[in-house]
C-alpha cells in the first residue's frame, strides 16, 4: 500500500526537503564573497578566504550574526548588513543550478500520476525561496500552489 493512498494533497517544506539548502548558501556566500573582493579590492584577504570563514562559521555556528562575524573578522566597513542580505536574497543563479533530492523528484512525479494535490509551504524570505524555487531541477508545473510565509 502507498503511503499517500489515503491523502488527496501533499505539502512539502522548501529548505532540505526538496533539496538540500547548503547548495544555496554554498552559492550565496561564494557570491558575498566575490562582491565583497570586487568593492575592496585592497582588503588583505581572499575571496576563498571569506567564503571559507562563511561556510565553516555556518557549519559551526549557524547562521545567527554570521555577517556580523564575517564584518569583524575581515574588517569590512564599505557593506553594510543590509548589503550581504540584499546578496543572500538575490543570488544569481541559473535554471537547474539547483538539484532536487533524487528520492523527492520521484515522489513528485508519482504523487502527480497519482493525481495528488502537491503544495509547497516555505518560509523565509520571499524573494530568496522563490529565487531558489527558479533555480531547481523541477517542474513548477508539478504543484498546485507555492505559498510563501513570511514575517515581513
Amino acid at each position: 500500500m502507498n503511503l499517500f493512498n489515503q491523502y488527496n494533497s501533499v505539502i512539502f517544506d522548501l529548505d532540505d526537503t526538496i533539496y538540500p539548502e547548503i547548495e544555496y548558501l554554498k552559492k550565496a556566500y561564494r557570491f558575498i564573497a566575490q562582491s565583497v573582493i570586487k568593492a575592496e579590492s585592497r582588503l588583505n584577504s581572499t575571496e576563498d578566504e571569506i567564503f571559507s570563514f562563511l561556510i565553516c562559521t555556518f557549519t559551526n555556528e549557524g547562521r545567527d550574526k554570521l555577517f556580523q562575524k564575517m564584518i569583524d573578522k575581515f574588517n569590512i566597513n564599505f557593506f553594510s548588513l543590509e548589503n550581504f542580505l540584499s546578496c543572500l536574497h538575490n543570488v544569481p543563479l541559473k535554471k537547474n543550478e539547483l538539484k532536487v533530492y533524487s528520492h523527492i523528484q520521484k515522489l513528485l512525479v508519482q504523487l502527480s500520476e497519482q493525481n495528488k494535490l502537491i503544495f509547497i509551504l516555505t518560509n523565509g524570505n520571499v524573494s530568496q525561496q522563490r529565487n531558489k524555487l527558479n533555480s531547481l531541477n523541477i517542474k513548477l508545473s508539478l504543484f498546485k500552489e507555492i505559498i510563501y510565509a513570511s514575517s515581513n
